[in-house]
């Protein structure tokens, strides 16, 4: 596209709508390096009044008559050839976009950004505007009108122009990949809305007694157990969050305890007004029930992080510690049997029956990769059991009268419960 074509775009514009500076430019955004939309909108509207001046010197009545008509339009570029061809003033219609406030609102939303973000503890940001009508629809209108293929929208110049005031007036940079807080300008109305990232911890829990939950149940508008996500609630305290909601890579039953490795989890504050906190701070303020939970910080995390680790917590490996009582005396051959017929077996499992008020009831593959057992008294045995993610061990004891199997009761020919349970490794 040659130098004529370029103009082109510009005359079928202002043939119909006026245009400031900035708003012309836009039209040629993708065109040239290091200039800003101002000045492409006055570097085009320079050229567009030296080629129907030159018309003009050569006699062209209807290069003439076409520029007076549009030279309100094209605005102060102008109005010096209109002086000199009518010998009164130019009077500049205002542009049909931003009706000459985008300067300003740029200027002065800026400022409150900046207000904002400080008030958020805010360091990273992005910026995304929204564009109300009917300004959208004009500028959508101008757009097809040039003919311009060239031309970015209203909303992403105001979004890379208020980024840049905000990071030239006070310590803040912009950041497309990693955000603490995204900021919204809704414009002509000048309306502003923030969402502010929230805060991502990796840590491992440790339940040392039974009856804890992991998230909050209630009964009666109270808690019915303490919980994990209980133990966890002074972060909301150190950072000014909202609330604290837990991650885990996986779930226990309430009535078992997190030994051994402990349990991988990530703990998100939200809408935090304080980001500025040490990893040790937040290692003191998790452990503040550390008789009954205590926490081990193991860094920042990320929603990737999380998105992942929970969906290998359904396949990744566990070993169970468990304590079994059976409805009769234990035969030396019980705990061989046992062992050799749960050594890498596949287990069918549906749904178990107490948890049918919740989930779907379908039937589940799970893996028991091996099992250890020992003889406590006469109908109890302790066991530990190595097993993929999500088998239900209590079932894979009881049968769950015959949902899961093979199971304890069903090798042993008995009934068989497990009365106790803890989990020992996690392999997350």
């Amino acid at each position: 596209m040659g130098l004529e074509e370029l103009l082109e775009i510009s005359r079928r514009a202002l043939k119909s709508y006026p245009l400031c500076d900035r708003c012309l430019g836009r039209l040629y955004a993708r065109l040239g390096y290091g200039w800003d939309n101002v000045e492409r909108g006055s570097a085009v509207k320079t050229m567009l009044v030296m080629k129907y001046h030159q018309a003009i010197e050569i006699g062209d009545v209807g290069a003439r008559d076409e520029f007076l008509e549009m030279a309100p339009r094209i605005g102060v570029r102008a109005s010096g050839l209109y002086r000199r061809l009518t010998g009164s003033d130019l009077s500049p219609a205002p542009c049909s976009i931003c009706r000459g406030s985008l300067d300003l609102f740029i200027e002065e939303i800026s400022i409150q950004a900046v207000d904002l973000l400080r008030s958020w503890d805010i360091s990273r940001f992005l910026v995304g505007a929204v564009v109300e009508e009917p300004i959208k629809s004009i500028e959508a209108e101008v757009i097809r009108a040039s003919g311009s293929i060239y031309f970015e929208e209203l909303k992403d110049e105001i979004s890379r122009e208020i980024g840049k005031k905000i990071e030239a007036l006070g310590g803040f940079t912009a950041d497309l990949r990693d955000p603490e807080a995204t900021i919204v300008m809704r414009y002509p109305s000048g309306g502003i809305d923030i969402e502010v990232r929230s805060i991502l911890i990796k840590a491992r829990y440790w339940k040392k007694w039974r009856m804890i939950s992991q998230s909050t149940i209630l009964k009666n508008g109270s808690p019915k157990y303490f919980s994990i996500q209980e133990a966890s609630k002074p972060l909301a305290n150190l950072f000014r969050g909202s609330e604290v909601v837990v991650h885990a890579f996986g779930r226990e039953d309430i009535d078992a305890r997190m030994l051994g490795t402990g349990r991988g989890a990530v703990i998100e504050v939200r809408s935090p007004r304080r980001r500025r906190v040490s990893l040790e701070d937040v290692q003191e303020a998790l452990n503040s029930y550390r008789d009954l939970v205590e926490f081990r910080v193991e860094g920042w995390s990320n929603r990737g992080e999380v998105r992942i680790n929970k969906r290998r917590s359904s396949t990744a490996r566990k070993i169970y510690r468990i304590l079994v009582l059976i409805s009769r005396e234990l035969r030396e051959e019980d705990i061989q049997r046992l062992e050799e017929e749960l050594r890498n077996r596949s287990i069918k499992q549906r749904t178990p029956t107490r948890a049918l008020h919740r989930r779907r009831d379908i039937e589940r593959i799970k893996q028991v990769y091996r099992i250890k057992c020992a003889k406590i008294a006469g109908n109890l045995l302790e066991c530990l059991v190595e097993a993929s993610g999500g088998l239900y061990i209590k079932e894979l004891v009881s049968s769950d009268n015959g949902r899961t199997r093979p199971s304890f009761a069903e090798i042993l020919g008995t009934e068989a419960i497990c009365i106790e349970l803890d989990v020992v490794w996690t392999e997350l």
